[in-house]
């Protein structure tokens, strides 16, 4: 029994099985719902969920049709994580910072792009 395991052992290393888990898991980090008013009132343009593998990338907006996203809510955003939304495509101008966990974020244009850092 005991040269039957090390058959099996040695074989499933020879074919580059490990018997760990994988050590990069693709974590959900925040859920994202855009609106075409502002205050996160009805209608919803879409929901966005942003994982791990994203951090720290610039995407274009939640809703890339018109009408424009005038409003987001975000939740829960893990902790040690912020959102920065952007007016532009390219996450350069007119960025707001959001910290709060299911907030509504309302700047004083449309939100077109945004990043999620964590540390």
């Amino acid at each position: 029994m005991f040269l039957a395991k090390l058959v099996v052992s040695v074989s499933a290393l020879a074919m580059g099985v490990s018997a760990s888990p994988a050590s990069s898991v693709d974590q959900r980090v925040v859920t994202l719902r855009g609106y075409a008013s502002a205050g996160c009132t009805i209608p919803t343009l879409g929901e966005l969920g942003v994982y791990s593998s994203e951090l720290g990338i610039c995407s274009s907006g939640i809703s890339t049709t018109d009408p424009a996203t005038l409003s987001v809510t975000f939740g829960p955003l893990i902790d040690g994580c912020v959102g920065y939304f952007y007016s532009d495509f390219e996450c350069t101008e007119g960025e707001q910072e959001v910290t709060v966990s299911d907030g509504c974020a309302t700047g004083d244009s449309a939100y077109n792009s945004f990043i999620i850092t964590c540390d």
